[in-house]
């Protein structure tokens, strides 16, 4: 449990880091097309909304509970992607400490 402990909190360090680095870009830049990373979505938004969608569709999952829409806007501002991660991240944190050793 202290190594999957330690493997999350670096993940919310990085994407912390990410998220902070994408707040200074323009629109223009979170939505121009890409292939840097080879995922799939086509703008770093887009990325970023995925990291912060999955964050809550694993969380819905360990909680048994159905999976909702994907988020409405993709066009989501960065805070807003942030406030998603945020929240998704928190709850998956305190359900983690929530388990046996």
């Amino acid at each position: 449990m202290e190594t999957l402990r330690e493997a999350f909190v670096f993940n919310d360090w990085a994407t912390r880091k990410l998220l902070d680095e994408a707040a200074g870009l323009a629109d223009a830049e979170l939505d121009r097309p890409h292939d840097l990373f080879r995922t799939g979505f086509p703008t770093l938004r887009a990325t970023l909304l995925h990291i912060a969608e999955i964050e809550r569709r694993w969380l819905d999952r360990w909680h048994g509970r159905p999976e909702g829409p994907a988020p409405a806007d993709p066009h989501a501002s960065t805070v807003a992607v942030r406030e998603r991660w945020e929240a998704a991240a928190a709850g998956r944190n305190a359900f983690v400490d929530a388990l046996p050793p």
